[in-house]
């Protein structure tokens, strides 16, 4: 593919689905994903690029936006599970706070 086809072809998909994009975060990963590969496919010369087709094209992006949803699912559950431990602190510490406050 040239380096204009692929970008055509990026450009197609992130367009159906921008729409969507404030509604559904899962949207923003993916064209998060499309922008970086459209990124390193640009830095290729064309004539690395002529084996891929847009069936090949659609593969390597489905097949990256897998691999990071799967990392991206264990830091995000990480996240959660430090960020609800440390509000769970945080809001005994205010509690106790609250208390001593009222017994002064």
């Amino acid at each position: 593919m040239k380096h204009e086809a692929i970008r055509a072809h990026i450009q197609e998909l992130i367009d159906k689905r921008a729409e969507s994009l404030m509604e559904d975060d899962t949207q923003a990963n993916y064209i998060s994903v499309l922008a970086k590969i459209w990124s390193e496919l640009g830095d290729i010369p064309e004539s690395s690029l002529e084996w891929m087709d847009p069936k090949d094209l659609d593969e390597l992006i489905l097949t990256v936006y897998y691999a990071l949803s799967r990392q991206r699912h264990a830091i995000t559950a990480g996240v959660q599970k430090e960020v609800n431990k440390y509000v769970r602190h945080e809001q005994k510490d205010w509690e106790f706070a609250h208390i001593m406050d009222f017994n002064e």
